[in-house]
């Protein structure tokens, strides 16, 4: 029997998946510029075309794709390390309360990332994988999914419960499909 109405967590399912797929677009955007502003400094060659795109370099692309990877190990480490913790608290408390705090934890890591993008002084590569980890300590979609499910489980019936299954995967893919454009925007626009 239904205590309580499973559609109360829909905006924060939007939110943690809004907020994770935020990044996939500019984080390379944001890793290869860091990287290629590095790689400009150190060429004083007097035959160097300046106008050509040295970030599609050997060099350049190595160091911003290590870059994304130790970005999202950071992020997959700490996701599942903080996942027995977070079961934790979602049954000693409150499955919504851990649905809160893991989608707030992962937009202040998003808030840090739009910090340091903004900021020359924030654009380095350690202040970027710092995202990371706030983003990881917010538990990343594990954390998120297997709260929905139980919230799903504990409050429908077995009638209704792929009915609300499915608003949670449409809600997921909302955030998946409207973040890329927003950080879109943003990266045309020079703000990421």
């Amino acid at each position: 029997m239904a205590t309580q109405n499973p559609l109360l967590i829909l905006p924060l399912v939007f939110l943690q998946a809004f907020s994770i797929e935020l990044f996939e677009l500019p984080g390379t955007y944001l890793f290869r510029q860091i990287r290629c502003d590095e790689y400009r400094l150190q060429i004083s060659l007097p035959d160097y075309d300046h106008n050509d795109d040295i970030c599609r370099l050997p060099a350049v692309q190595k160091k911003y794709t290590t870059d994304l990877a130790i970005y999202m190990g950071l992020l997959s480490l700490l996701a599942i390390l903080v996942s027995s913790p977070y079961a934790r608290l979602s049954d000693a408390k409150s499955r919504k309360l851990v649905i809160a705090i893991a989608a707030a934890i992962t937009t202040l890591g998003e808030i840090w990332l739009l910090l340091c993008a903004g900021f020359a002084p924030l654009r380095r590569p350690i202040f970027i994988y710092f995202a990371a980890v706030i983003k990881g300590l917010g538990g990343s979609y594990s954390v998120m999914k297997a709260a929905e499910m139980a919230i799903i489980a504990e409050n429908s019936s077995v009638q209704n419960r792929s009915f609300y299954l499915g608003l949670i995967l449409v809600m997921s893919m909302a955030a998946a499909a409207v973040a890329p454009l927003i950080s879109g925007v943003l990266v045309d626009g020079g703000h990421y």
